[in-house]
């Protein structure tokens, strides 16, 4: 049998009591540290394969076919030109809105395809990447956050916007 010191009345105490026979002080269970790092380091994996997988080339959503575009284009639609994919959080806040929207709209897309889900069209895809910026801009003011990858950010935000809510959900009853 392993014992331990209780913490309030210092007298040894099994390791596998709940409380000190001595003091009656409630005695916390050491857990094991393995399950603990195991679970930082699969956490820490999975955001770090997002956001490798984010931080390549830009993957602006592909626009429906349309008619051929004249050579003397004006301007560029609202989802291309985003350079902020290796970004940190600081050159993120200081960036263009455009350039945080089209970035935003990349991250969307890319996570979409990663949860196996189609890219809308662009007309669709707005008002999402538009709530995206502003949750990542929301991050970005933090000064915290401001040495932070933007894509480590991205990911994990789209994670805890996404992550199912089990506390609604029924639970099952025996037949």
């Amino acid at each position: 049998m392993a014992l331990t010191r209780c913490k309030e009345c210092g007298r040894e105490v099994s390791t596998k009591a709940e409380v000190c026979p001595h003091c009656g002080v409630v005695v916390k269970k050491k857990t094991s540290g393995c399950a603990t790092l195991v679970a930082i380091i699969g956490g820490v994996a999975v955001v770090g394969y997002i956001a490798a997988s984010m931080s390549g080339n830009s993957l602006a959503p592909v626009p429906s076919p349309q008619p051929s575009v004249p050579a003397s284009r004006p301007a560029k639609e609202w989802y291309e030109g985003g350079t902020l994919h290796r970004a940190t959080m600081r050159e993120w806040h200081e960036a263009s809105y455009e350039n945080r929207l089209a970035t935003s709209a990349d991250f969307v897309a890319k996570l979409l395809q990663t949860d196996g889900r189609p890219v809308p069209p662009p007309d669709t895809l707005k008002p999402i990447a538009e709530d995206f910026e502003r949750g990542m801009s929301k991050v970005a003011s933090e000064p915290d956050a401001a040495d932070q990858s933007a894509a480590s950010v991205a990911a994990t935000m789209w994670v805890l916007m996404h992550k199912p809510n089990t506390a609604l959900e029924p639970t099952p009853t025996a037949p």
